[in-house]
C-alpha cells in the first residue's frame, strides 16, 4: 500500500479536492522525466526575490543525519483561477515549470505548475523561505504550494524530527517504509489529517540499495 493511500482518508475534504484536481490535470506531465539541474540559490521570480533566512532550518541535507550531498526538490504549485500570463509572473523564473491548465491558456481556470531540480545543502539553506514566500503570494490567489525533497538514502527520521524540533502528532509503517506527521510553528499554515493540524511529513524507506526519504510540506501529494 502507497502511504499517499493510507493518508487519504486521514486528510481535510478541501485537501483531498485538490488532490484529485492535480492528479487529473498532471497524467499528462513527464515528471519521471524531467531533467534536473542545479539551481543557482534561493527562489526568485519576478517582482519576488526570496533570500537565504538568516537561520538557518535544516532540511534534509541540513540536519546531516546521512551522506548525501544532493537532493531532488520538486514544488507543486495549484491555482483554483488565474491565467498563463498572470501564473508565470508569480513562479520563480529560475525553475523550469511545466504548466497545465484545465482549458485554454486565454481562459481564467484552474492551472498547476511543477517544477523539479538538484540542489546542494548550500542551496538548501534558502529552501524553506523560498518555499513560505512563494507559499504566501500564491495563497493571495487562494492557491496552495506543495513541497517535496527527497535523498537517495534511508534516514532516521526520528532523530530528524527531534533534531528539528517537530512535533510528532502521526506515525506509520508500512513494511520497510516509515512515516511520520508533524507539526512545527515556521513551516507554513497546516492542513487537517484527520483530528490533528500538520505541515511536515517524512517518510523513510529502507532497502538493499541504500533506501530513500522523503520530506513534504505540508503532507505527502505523490506516491513514495
Amino acid at each position: 500500500m502507497y502511504f499517499s493511500e493510507f493518508h487519504h482518508n486521514l486528510l481535510h475534504p478541501k485537501l483531498l479536492h485538490l488532490k484529485k484536481v492535480l492528479a487529473a490535470m498532471l497524467i499528462s506531465l513527464a515528471l519521471a522525466t524531467a531533467v534536473l539541474a542545479p539551481v543557482p540559490g534561493g527562489l526568485s521570480g519576478q517582482g519576488l526575490k526570496i533570500q537565504a533566512p538568516v537561520q538557518r532550518e535544516p532540511l534534509l541535507l541540513g540536519a546531516k543525519l546521512g551522506r548525501s550531498q544532493r537532493a531532488d526538490v520538486k514544488i507543486i504549485v495549484w491555482f483554483p483561477q488565474i491565467d498563463q500570463a498572470e501564473a508565470k509572473a508569480l513562479l520563480p523564473a529560475d525553475w523550469p515549470w511545466q504548466i497545465r491548465t484545465e482549458a485554454s491558456p486565454q481562459t481564467r481556470k484552474a492551472l498547476s505548475a511543477v517544477s523539479q531540480r538538484q540542489i546542494t545543502a548550500t542551496e538548501e539553506a534558502g529552501l524553506l523561505a523560498g518555499y513560505l514566500s512563494l507559499a504566501a503570494t500564491v495563497k493571495a490567489w487562494q492557491g496552495q504550494v506543495y513541497l517535496e525533497e527527497r535523498v537517495h538514502e534511508g534516514l532516521d527520521i526520528e532523530r530528524y524530527f527531534t533534531s528539528a524540533d517537530i512535533k510528532p502528532v502521526q506515525w506509520a509503517q508500512v513494511g520497510a517504509t516509515t512515516s511520520i506527521t508533524g507539526y512545527r510553528v515556521g513551516y507554513g499554515e497546516p492542513v487537517q489529517a484527520g483530528a490533528d493540524a500538520v505541515n511536515v511529513q517524512v517518510l523513510s524507506r529502507m532497502n538493499g540499495q541504500g533506501g530513500e526519504t522523503l520530506l513534504a510540506m505540508p503532507v505527502l501529494l505523490t506516491e513514495f
